[in-house]
């Protein structure tokens, strides 16, 4: 009889604990409203990514639209929307002014099964846009070993 009623609690208690598993629903297409700075003007960004990758990033800022070239949206490739952070900096006069951020970070596992991090920025100052190349950043926050935090390049 003990052991009827043991079965019986095991049994109930396994229907309790099933539970369905969430998954990730990735984002296709976003518009971002970043508001307005005195250097920058009204900041925004369209964007929309396709099973191919990316298919459109026109950014607002300065007074001006620019858009991502195809070879700039191949580097998007594998970057998820939803990574999206928006900063913006005083910046440099050789390097543009006034510079806004749109950066985006994927973590994954390497070939040795390493857990990697890689970070990429797209840049818009008054002249133009700018996409880096990828970057490894390590999980202390630190990319590449070196102690920047993982701040837009110069």
């Amino acid at each position: 009889m003990k052991i009827a009623v043991l079965l019986l609690a095991l049994v109930l208690s396994t229907v309790v604990a099933m539970a369905s598993e969430e998954s990730l629903l990735g984002w296709t297409s976003a518009v971002v409203r970043c508001g307005h700075t005195r250097e920058a003007g009204d900041v925004s960004c369209e964007m929309d990514t396709g099973e191919d990758g990316w298919k459109k990033f026109v950014i607002q800022a300065f007074g001006t639209t620019h858009t991502l070239t195809a070879a700039d949206l191949r580097k998007l490739k594998n970057f998820p929307l939803s990574s999206l952070r928006t900063t913006h900096e005083a910046g440099y006069e050789r390097s543009g002014g006034h510079t806004v951020h749109f950066r985006f970070n994927r973590t994954f596992y390497n070939d040795d099964r390493k857990l990697m991090t890689e970070i990429i920025y797209v840049s818009a100052t008054k002249t133009g846009v700018t996409v880096s190349d990828p970057r490894a950043m390590d999980h202390k926050g630190e990319q590449g070993g070196a102690s920047n935090g993982g701040q837009p390049p110069l």
